[in-house]
């Protein structure tokens, strides 16, 4: 996964782009995107976004942000060490 984050600029990671390489289903990919996009209250972030979407995918959106961090700050993992 780490040579699609490797690939990707600024820009394509605010789209998601490669989420799919990391096992995350389209659906959540779209809600997300337009959450990002248009933003919204506590309350239906909480509701709409947070709680409508499975656990294992969050943690799998969760480790696509976290290398996504660590390109855009030049600490880029090694391998094997993340």
């Amino acid at each position: 996964m780490y040579y699609a984050i490797a690939r990707l600029d600024a820009d394509k990671f605010a789209n998601l782009d490669f989420t799919l390489n990391f096992g995350i289903t389209p659906d959540v990919k779209s809600i997300f995107v337009d959450w990002l996009v248009n933003g919204g209250t506590y309350d239906e972030t909480r509701d709409v976004v947070f709680k409508a979407t499975d656990t294992f995918q969050l943690l799998k959106l969760h480790k696509y942000f976290n290398w996504a961090d660590k390109k855009l700050h030049s600490v880029f993992f090694i391998e094997n060490k993340d």
